[in-house]
């Protein structure tokens, strides 16, 4: 994902969080203390902010997306009690200095159990979100969002073609659930190089990832190439993982190629 729109992804979770505060305060406290529940939505919304890719914590939010989809889910929920905790200590924190309330010191730093139940609700349709944007591409879950490709728009693009090398002999050797188990963690690597080159993977058809730009974007600084490099890259620096997870280390073969297409939904 591009800078300016990672930032700008941080700025909508940040403003969900806030309107989802106000929202609890008009519910559970009757519209009383607006202030100090924009306070306390915001700094627990900003805790949010170090769930996203390439902002903090990304070290640990590139571990949890390699986890299948519930697994991923609930360990971010538990992450997410952390978090709102904290966010709630500083809000309140915030809260108490300023005088928003009259509530004491330790009474606006500690978590109520609706808080935190109606915190993870809206975190869990958050995290949601944000693994539904992982697994399809920022760019295709926000072009679906906003009707992009409701009608079909011809365009330039880039396209590159990775092809698994010797999947279909891994398979015939290991058998088919294992194969797929190979595949899939292929796919997974190639996530973040993908992403850091602000391409988006479009499909995977058997043993084989498309990853699309629009051409101007996937010219610039040759990404399009630099993408097939660090994928080989950090298949490479993980090569005794491979072989001891796998038997083999992957080969990729890539093509690219250039041009007007129509796209449609």
């Amino acid at each position: 994902m591009l800078p300016q729109y990672r930032w700008l992804w941080a700025l909508t979770l940040l403003l969900a969080s806030g309107g989802a505060g106000l929202l609890y305060n008009l519910l559970f406290v009757g519209g009383a203390s607006m202030l100090a529940g924009l306070v306390y939505a915001l700094a627990v919304g900003g805790t949010v902010l170090a769930f996203v890719p390439g902002l903090a914590l990304s070290g640990l939010q590139t571990r949890l997306r390699r986890l299948p989809a519930l697994v991923y889910m609930l360990a971010a929920e538990l992450l997410y009690v952390v978090l709102i905790t904290l966010g709630c200590a500083l809000g309140g924190l915030v809260v108490w200095a300023f005088g928003l309330t009259g509530d004491s010191l330790s009474t606006a730093v500690r978590i109520t159990p609706r808080f935190l139940a109606y915190s993870l609700a809206v975190s869990a349709l958050l995290v949601f979100v944000m693994r539904m944007r992982d697994l399809i591409g920022g760019e295709v879950f926000v072009n679906f969002m906003i009707g992009r490709y409701h009608k079909p728009v011809q365009e330039e693009r880039i396209f590159l073609f990775l092809d698994v090398v010797g999947s279909t002999a891994f398979a015939e050797t290991h058998g088919d659930l294992r194969a797929q188990d190979y595949l899939s963690a292929v796919f997974a690597t190639l996530a973040e190089p993908v992403r850091r080159n602000a391409g988006s993977t479009d499909d995977f058809i058997g043993d084989l990832a498309m990853i699309t730009w629009p051409m101007k974007r996937g010219l610039k600084d040759a990404r399009c190439v630099t993408c097939v490099f660090e994928v080989l890259d950090r298949i490479e620096a993980d090569a005794a993982a491979w072989q001891a997870r796998f038997g083999t280390v992957p080969r990729l073969r890539a093509a690219l190629h250039g041009g007007s297409v129509v796209t449609a939904e």
